[in-house]
Order: C-alpha cells, then sequence, then structure tokens
C-alpha cells in the first residue's frame, strides 16, 4: 500500500478522503493548479507534457459510495446511543 501520486489521478475511478472526524467523503473534482509546478508533473516530461490534466472530476463512483456506506455502517455499529432525557 502506498499514498496516491499526481499519475494516479488519471486513472482513479473515485477519489476519497478519510478522516476519523469525516469517516468517509467523495471528492468530485480535483484541481492542481500550482501543484504541477512545484511537482514537475511527477515525470521527467516537466508539466509540458499535454496529456497530464490540470483538474479532475470524478462523477459518483459506486465504489466509493460502498467503502463510505461500510464506514458509515462499522461506525454506527459500535456506537452507544447518549441518552437525549439528561
Amino acid at each position: 500500500l502506498r499514498p496516491p501520486t499526481l499519475t494516479d489521478l488519471k486513472k482513479a475511478s473515485g477519489v476519497f478522503i478519510s478522516s476519523t472526524s469525516r469517516w468517509v467523503m467523495r471528492v468530485h473534482d480535483v484541481v492542481l493548479g500550482d501543484l504541477l509546478l512545484l511537482s514537475k508533473c511527477n515525470d521527467s516530461k516537466g508539466c509540458e507534457d499535454e496529456s497530464f490534466s490540470t483538474s479532475f472530476h470524478y462523477p459518483n463512483c459506486q465504489t466509493t459510495e460502498n467503502i463510505r456506506m461500510w464506514v458509515l455502517e462499522d461506525v454506527e455499529s459500535h456506537s452507544t446511543p447518549i441518552d437525549q432525557d439528561i
């Protein structure tokens, strides 16, 4: 397992952010902007490579949605209700 790279964005069918507070949050758009200049596009061709886009759109990805729902269900199954009459 490794962190995703800029090149992985080309092939990805879905993107999400995971954290302890947001669990799994879908990402629909990734805009790289100046990040490309800083990273030199992560390859030997540099930012002159026309095949590398500066933004990516990810429509609703079923795999990402399945992961989001699985995490939500797991959190709910391990949660304890708090008495609201207090």
